[in-house]
């Protein structure tokens, strides 16, 4: 039971997959005592690495641990626990198991193999939930405090909102059809990217959508909740207007589509695909 609860923690950080957490639990059935002596010596581990963080929090959040270890501060000091983890990892052929590949690419990125800095997720969600609530979708004068004023590729409008160590960029082309991506930088490095494109019932005047759908888009976007800041929320509606988003997958993968519909009667469509830059 222990076992299960702290995978499923795992899986909800985003440290391993569903898939992942099964093989484990199913290793566990007739390995209970390897599996525990590991999850043991894991903590054990946690507990070496100098950090501001107690002891708690860094058994409860991965994430804060890995970005512990990971600041400049605790550099050099951190390097060598990791190896000595490492070490013990291998010793016990313990690779099946994610600890391992996440003490591995924590040494990587120490020894410079990699420079993909390790993101917490929950901020990661919420960066995104305030750089879409400064840019497009945001009242005017909000938004142009973020809009480029050269755009990277030549016809596309661009938009900019940093914050921290965290920065966002979104670049779309045309104004009914208007096909995009956005991409998060974390320390300077793209962490996270999302594509989109849509279109419009031709049946209906480019007045009509920049004046109602459009306009009702936008707000909708606002309304998206920080846990699932992609787009907008499952359903919002004003007047005659109606939108809807559906989506497959969590922050590391994901396809989703939106739609609006007028008096019953779909106006405008939108396909998005996104996931974690590794």
């Amino acid at each position: 039971m222990k076992t299960k609860k702290l995978l499923d923690r795992q899986v909800e950080k985003g440290i391993i997959s569903f898939e992942q957490r099964n093989e484990i639990l199913e290793w566990s059935v007739n390995a209970r005592t390897f599996i525990f002596n590991r999850l043991k010596r894991v903590h054990k581990i946690f507990s070496l690495f100098p950090s501001t963080l107690s002891k708690n929090q860094l058994e409860d959040n991965f994430w804060d641990f890995s970005n512990a270890v990971y600041d400049k501060g605790v550099h050099n000091r951190s390097k060598k626990t990791l190896g000595r983890a490492l070490v013990e990892f291998r010793k016990q052929d313990y690779e099946g198991y994610n600890v391992y590949r996440a003490l591995s690419d924590l040494r990587n990125i120490f020894e410079g193999k990699i420079g993909r800095p390790i993101v917490n997720p929950q901020e990661l969600l919420s960066f995104i939930a305030k750089a879409h609530k400064n840019t497009y979708a945001a009242p005017k004068e909000v938004r142009n405090l973020h809009k480029s004023a050269t755009p990277i590729l030549l016809g596309h409008k661009d938009f900019d909102f940093r914050e921290g160590d965290w920065m966002y960029h979104d670049s779309y082309a045309g104004s009914t059809w208007a096909p995009g991506s956005e991409v998060v930088f974390y320390k300077e490095r793209p962490v996270w990217r999302m594509s989109y494109q849509g279109k419009n019932n031709d049946n209906y005047s480019e007045a009509f959508y920049n004046k109602e759908v459009f306009p009702f888009l936008k707000n909708a976007l606002l309304e998206t909740p920080d846990t699932n800041p992609f787009r907008g929320p499952k359903f919002f509606e004003h007047e005659d207007l109606t939108y809807r988003f559906k989506m497959r997958g969590d922050h590391r993968y994901f396809t989703g589509s939106e739609s609006i519909t007028h008096k019953g009667i779909e106006v405008f469509i939108q396909d998005v695909m996104g996931e974690l830059i590794r």
